[in-house]
């Protein structure tokens, strides 16, 4: 992708495999969505309930965190239908 050609630092991207050649360098660190994450904990609930509960129970700390600092998530904005903002 020449729009970050050059670039090194954090990205955050679907998991679409495309993706998957900027992050072979090594000098763009993949992060994922915490939104994501916590899905697949969600999920993990008829399996792992205690783990499960419990990593929801953090998630929703963090998601505390961020609510009182006026931090809104990217995903949220996108599934809003906001744009991101670009800074």
């Amino acid at each position: 992708m020449s729009v970050l050609r050059g670039y090194s630092g954090y990205l955050q991207a679907d998991a679409y495999s495309v993706y998957d050649a900027i992050y072979k360098g090594g000098d763009v660190i993949e992060v994922g969505c915490m939104a994501h994450a916590r899905r697949y904990f969600i999920e993990a609930e008829d399996s792992e309930p205690d783990l499960a509960k419990e990593a929801v129970r953090r998630f929703g700390e963090l998601y505390g965190i961020e609510r009182a600092r006026g931090v809104r998530k990217s995903c949220a904005r996108r599934s809003s239908g906001e744009e991101a903002e670009m800074t």
